[in-house]
């Protein structure tokens, strides 16, 4: 909806057509149908080699040992999808002296070393993650741009993964990566055609294993037409990777979608959930799982073994 109706209104605003509130409530909606469009404009020269250089660094340093599953032609996807109470989950990255962002890839990392999709670990796993040029969060125009990231396919533990996420999350920001792949709007233009080829070319040679996209959310609406809306868990299409987990922090839960090709990782869904839950669950706190209700409990032990297949 965004991109195919304006790519000058965030999908936040249309989302506001459907959702029940009040002209207070829905006034939060505003800043994404209302702002100008995003413009990605006059970069530096020397903010963009130095952007360049560390992209590069970034893809050299995860070129070795890497035995992922890569994408397939074949179009057709499976999908997982789990949640967690986001007190347990920001108590747990607390506990392991991490931001909640941090502790996040930490336990993608730490999963996917424990299960490995093809019994052989990896030294190093390619992860792109999203990151937002608008500051002020409005997403209108092509605000988003891609940063690499890589995560060890050996090392079973949250504190083993995390001293190098932190030292790559670092230079991400402070030599702003995601400037490389921006959409700068004064960049030379090509045909349509052409662009897609030269996007394509692209990706291809980024090669990346895996995405984690982790995504705050805002509204306190939780109605849509008129039914409520009872849980939320946003699915990522594969775009160049075999593997992808959106991360939705929405009010009391925070969800996990998981979407994988079926032909490159045939049911590893609820392998990597399983898992993935043990390091988000791990040292909880008693009073953690025992004020955890029943149909709470019911609920993510059925969202953790579900998964569904789509056809792209």
């Amino acid at each position: 909806m965004h991109h195919s109706l304006s790519d000058g209104i965030a999908g936040a605003a249309f989302s506001a057509l459907l959702a029940d509130g009040d002209d207070e409530e829905l006034a939060e909606f505003d800043r994404f149908a209302t702002s100008p469009r995003f413009s990605i404009s006059g970069i530096d020269p020397a903010d963009l080699k130095t952007a360049k250089t560390a992209f590069e660094e970034a893809w050299a340093a995860g070129q070795p040992g890497r035995h992922w599953p890569t994408l397939t032609g074949q179009g057709r996807r499976e999908v997982a999808w789990h949640s967690v109470s986001t007190r347990d989950l920001r108590r747990a990255a607390k506990r392991a002296s991490a931001t909640p962002h941090e502790f996040v890839l930490a336990a993608v990392g730490a999963a996917a070393s424990t299960v490995p999709p093809t019994g052989e670990t990896s030294e190093n796993i390619r992860v792109t993650l999203p990151v937002t040029l608008d500051k002020e969060f409005r997403h209108t125009g092509n605000a988003v741009a891609v940063s690499l990231l890589n995560l060890s396919g050996a090392q079973g533990s949250v504190a083993g993964q995390l001293p190098r996420i932190r030292e790559q999350l670092a230079r991400i920001e402070d030599d702003s990566m995601a400037l490389n792949l921006a959409a700068a709007d004064d960049a030379p233009r090509a045909p349509w055609p052409i662009f897609r080829l030269l996007s394509g070319a692209s990706m291809k040679k980024m090669s990346p294993d895996i995405h984690v996209g982790i995504n705050p959310g805002f509204t306190r609406v939780r109605t849509v037409l008129g039914a409520p809306m009872l849980g939320l868990t946003a699915l990522s299409p594969l775009v160049g990777y075999s593997f992808s987990v959106t991360v939705l922090i929405l009010g009391t839960r925070t969800s996990f979608g998981i979407v994988y090709d079926s032909e490159a990782l045939p049911g590893y869904g609820a392998t990597f959930v399983e898992a993935f839950n043990e390091f988000l669950q791990a040292d909880a706190e008693p009073e953690d799982t025992a004020t955890a209700s029943p149909a709470t409990a019911a609920t993510d032990s059925r969202h953790t073994a579900s998964t569904a297949n789509l056809t792209h």
